[in-house]
């Protein structure tokens, strides 16, 4: 996995927050239904482009999401990796700068080039051996030739990610609702009121999707958002505590099957003895 642990689902879930100054101005923002009390995640960016406008309360938004990539080159046999796909913005709230090469631009989100590709900084140990002059070649993701314009600085990972690419914010995909939002809010602002400042926007037909929308928005410090009803971390560890379970009843059946067949054995063992005369 960007690296040896996790700063999303597992720092978010056990709050222990962003490695960034001022975690505490970190939020998700998230759709809510009233009706049912649940969370409506996934935005597009045409909503996170109304946020900049609308959003006074905050200072900078991003969008973000995971997904498995096949990797391919000619140097090296092809692999799937865990991708995380980002927003140019994503490197400001979270004060990254590459260690080699360069961030993401408005330009490679908006698809007018060359596709482009960030490596994190343990997939370039592994797979490239730390080689500088991987920088600036051509790698196949999911087919599609894409260039390497940078490395990741060694150290903590956001969401366990080998990979970066960025979200095409033109086109069809300007309103592929498939993202998370991650902010910060303005100076002097807190949570709270940034909550309050940004809730009446959930219904706005832009960012509902349709008219008369009960939806409204809520922004929660972001280590919180992975514990909002039915949110990500609500079916992440239902997944796991369902696995753990199952795991944990496999292993029961098999402790006592060693022991059945341990207990015959014994049982076959002292039947000779008997056999032969001993006590």
């Amino acid at each position: 996995g960007i690296l040896t642990f996790s700063w999303g689902i597992e720092y978010g879930s056990y709050g222990r927050g962003l490695p960034v100054r001022g975690p505490e101005r970190m939020v998700a923002i998230t759709r809510i239904d009233p009706d049912v009390g649940e969370v409506v995640r996934p935005f597009t960016p045409a909503d996170a482009d109304l946020l900049r406008v609308e959003g006074h309360a905050l200072d900078e938004v991003g969008l973000w999401g995971t997904s498995r990539v096949d990797l391919d080159d000619v140097d090296h046999p092809p692999e799937q990796v865990y991708a995380l796909r980002v927003s140019p913005e994503i490197f400001d709230l979270l004060e990254i700068e590459t260690a080699r090469g360069r961030a993401f631009t408005d330009a490679d989100s908006r698809g007018s080039g060359t596709r482009v590709a960030i490596l994190g900084h343990l997939l370039w140990t592994r797979r490239y051996a730390a080689d500088p002059g991987v920088l600036g070649s051509t790698v196949l993701i999911d087919g599609v030739p894409t260039v390497i314009v940078g490395v990741l600085p060694e150290g903590p990972s956001f969401q366990s990610e080998e990979l970066w690419l960025p979200i095409s914010t033109d086109g069809a995909d300007r309103w592929a609702r498939a993202w998370s939002v991650l902010g910060r809010t303005a100076p002097q602002t807190t949570v709270a009121a940034a909550d309050r400042a940004l809730a009446g926007l959930g219904a706005r037909p832009e960012l509902s999707g349709e008219e008369g929308s009960a939806l409204r928005l809520r922004t929660v410090p972001f280590t919180e958002s992975f514990r909002e009803p039915g949110g990500v971390a609500e079916r992440y560890l239902t997944v796991v505590g369902r696995a753990g379970w199952l795991l944990f009843l496999m292993a029961l059946a098999n402790v006592t099957n060693l022991f059945l067949v341990r207990t015959r054995r014994r049982t076959d063992e002292l039947a000779v003895r008997r056999a032969l005369g001993a006590g």
